[in-house]
């Protein structure tokens, strides 16, 4: 395998890890099975998405994902695209 194939590789793989991360701590900060998240999970959609479950997402997306969400910023955190979007402006690599 070349060596640039073998980064293509690592960086796909980072990819997955990172949305593989996000739906974990979708999942926690919900209180819903793995099953039940995914792209399109929503405040609109998702009952238990509410004020305290956003805190908690907050928390664990700064921890998990090494970043610090600003007071401005958490009016994104409103569904997984969301969520997504706001992380891959601070660093975050995303292929979705």
């Amino acid at each position: 395998m070349s060596t640039s194939t073998r980064g293509t590789l690592n960086v796909m793989i980072k990819h997955c890890q990172n949305l593989d991360k996000l739906f974990e701590i979708l999942t926690e900060a919900l209180n819903l099975p793995k099953e039940l998240i995914d792209i399109d999970s929503s405040v609109a959609n998702v009952k238990s998405w509410d004020s305290l479950a956003t805190i908690s997402l907050i928390t664990s997306l700064e921890a998990k994902f090494s970043i610090s969400i600003q007071i401005e910023e958490i009016e994104y955190i409103v569904s997984t695209k969301a969520i997504v979007e706001l992380l891959k402006l601070k660093g975050v690599i995303f292929n979705i």
